[in-house]
């Protein structure tokens, strides 16, 4: 079983879970474990690691670089008249609805103490673990009987200036004094059931990879509205008018993301429910 496995993991590394529609073959015959159970929080710290990594990737090398370019980043850029591409927290929230459409069961959420849509504010339960999270910004596991959803959140901090400056310059901020790397609030992942198949983390990661290239895919379409022109290929904003295209981001995404994907995924075989 192991070395399937580790066959797998290879292929995530090389990209093949990028734009797959369904998770690869799971073993057969003697060397197949039916009835085999992993443990949720795996799968969600799974798709946390994911999101965080693709985050940082987009704050810092998409966000921060093409600001000084001229680029805007706004809420709105979704209106029909808009020129301005998705804020980093917008663009998180495109992926939680692309996942909603999905066949998968994991659900996103980022909520915060001091958001700037009352919606997105913790209640119940939910803020009462963020309270501890803004303290030691540690992710915490639980299962939330007012939903009855299996839960981790794990710390949203301000990793660069963008962050800083967007939030506390928002006119509806309720706080405006944001600072480098503070907990602005906490993505919160969920899921009905406790225990995962093996098809089902594959499953997972499969359709978050997904939602990431959809989300990012959905910001170029955007980028001939803008008031200046960006050429999509190769290059980086930060080595002049570029952004890199969907493939490009991807495959970079996957790099940075890879190891600790493979440490879980890992883990779950080692150490089933």
């Amino acid at each position: 079983m192991r070395n399937h496995l580790l066959a797998a993991l290879a292929l995530v590394v090389l990209g093949i879970y990028l734009f797959a529609t369904a998770p690869p073959p799971l073993p057969e015959g003697d060397e197949a474990e039916p009835g085999r159970r992993i443990d949720t929080d795996i799968l969600l710290e799974l798709a946390a690691a994911e999101q965080i990594s693709f985050r940082t990737q987009y704050t810092k090398d998409i966000v921060g670089p093409s600001l000084k370019m001229g680029v805007v980043f706004d809420e709105n850029w979704l209106r029909e008249d808009a020129t301005s591409g998705p804020l980093p927290a917008v663009a998180l929230r495109g992926i939680a609805v692309r996942l909603d459409r999905s066949p998968t069961d994991l659900a996103l959420f980022l909520g915060s103490e001091h958001a700037i849509n009352r919606g997105n504010r913790f209640t119940g339960r939910q803020q009462q673990v963020f309270e501890q999270i803004e303290a030691d910004k540690e992710p915490r596991f639980f299962y939330d009987e007012t939903q009855g959803l299996h839960t981790a959140m794990f710390a949203d901090l301000a990793v660069a200036e963008p962050c800083v400056t967007c939030h506390s310059e928002h006119p509806k901020t309720p706080k405006t004094d944001w600072e480098l790397f503070d907990v602005m609030g906490a993505t919160t992942w969920t899921h009905p059931r406790g225990t995962v198949s093996p098809d089902e983390l594959m499953e997972g990661l499969t359709e978050v990879r997904k939602a990431l290239a959809e989300t990012y895919q959905s910001f170029l379409d955007r980028v001939p509205y803008f008031p200046i022109e960006l050429e999509i290929g190769e290059g980086w904003p930060a080595d002049g008018p570029y952004l890199p295209s969907t493939e490009v981001f991807m495959r970079e995404h996957e790099r940075r993301a890879s190891k600790r994907t493979v440490e879980l995924m890992t883990r779950a075989w080692d150490d089933p429910e």
